[in-house]
């Protein structure tokens, strides 16, 4: 079975990898790439609550590291970016 250090460390950087790579398909001009990007942002998000719940019960020593990640993905995510060239010449 699989140790849940292991498992919260897998967790953390898969979330770190998938959510910054989806944080970049959200703000793509292409519709379809930026709808795949929010549902898998919303999977990480949900990835890492669940590891973290799981992890707060255990009283588990990795719970700091995956809290923060998981809030500043969310803090990322809601940035607000310049807008692009084109946005800005439509309006």
């Amino acid at each position: 079975m699989i140790s849940l250090n292991l498992a919260a460390s897998a967790v953390t950087i898969g979330g770190f990898l998938i959510g910054g790579s989806c944080i970049y398909l959200v703000h793509c001009p292409c519709h379809v790439t930026a709808k795949i990007g929010r549902r898998l942002f919303v999977a990480a998000i949900i990835a890492l609550g669940i590891l973290g719940l799981l992890a707060a019960l255990a009283f588990h020593e990795g719970l700091a590291p995956l809290g923060l990640l998981a809030g500043l993905l969310v803090v990322a995510m809601l940035w607000e970016l310049p807008a692009a060239e084109t946005d800005q010449n439509v309006a």
